[in-house]
């Protein structure tokens, strides 16, 4: 059995909800076509709200099963560092985190297997590109939560090169926003 906390119910919720049903799929083709060695894959998923100490509780639950062999799927920074330590103490692996924070890749966290980019290889392609295509101002905003900063700080390393850092323009995000409005000039 594989173990995943994602937010379900808050505004990533959508998000969340997506990938789970992109997963559930995989897994019905993979069981209909005989599991994995002969056996179904399941997995039990709970909501933490994109919220770190919920996800710390449900991880603390997840390891207490021996059935849980992984914890597979876990959604965002925030949520994916706050429950680390626990599976790594528990001797679970964390595979396929939908994160691409630095500070969770190799070669800091073997314990994790990743199946996205990272936050600064998807920036300096970004950057790259808007460079090649002769932008000359960027805006950044970011989220204000580990995830936000991790892209903040990619994004700035990728544009050091050039002589946007200084002229980007940056809006901070709250944690659980949802209106967004451009800043009063």
């Amino acid at each position: 059995m594989l173990a995943q906390s994602l937010p379900l119910k808050c505004p990533s919720g959508h998000k969340a909800r997506q990938f789970s049903m992109g997963i559930d799929a995989v897994l019905r083709d993979v069981n209909a076509r005989g599991g994995i060695a002969g056996r179904p894959v399941k997995i039990w998923c709970l909501d933490d709200g994109y919220i770190p100490d919920p996800s710390l509780r449900n991880t603390r639950l997840f390891v207490q099963e021996p059935e849980v062999l992984a914890l597979f799927g876990y959604f965002g920074t925030p949520t994916t560092h706050a429950s680390l330590p626990t599976a790594i103490a528990a001797g679970r692996e964390v595979v396929a985190p939908l994160t691409g924070a630095s500070s969770l890749r190799p070669p800091a966290k073997s314990e994790l297997l990743h199946f996205r980019a990272s936050y600064a290889e998807e920036a300096q392609r970004i950057v790259k590109h808007l460079m090649n295509d002769g932008f000359v101002r960027i805006g950044v905003a970011y989220q204000n939560d580990a995830y936000g900063k991790d892209v903040l700080a990619s994004t700035t390393e990728a544009l050091e090169p050039s002589a946007w850092p200084q002229s980007a323009q940056l809006l901070c995000l709250e944690i659980q926003s949802t209106p967004l409005r451009p800043p009063n000039n």
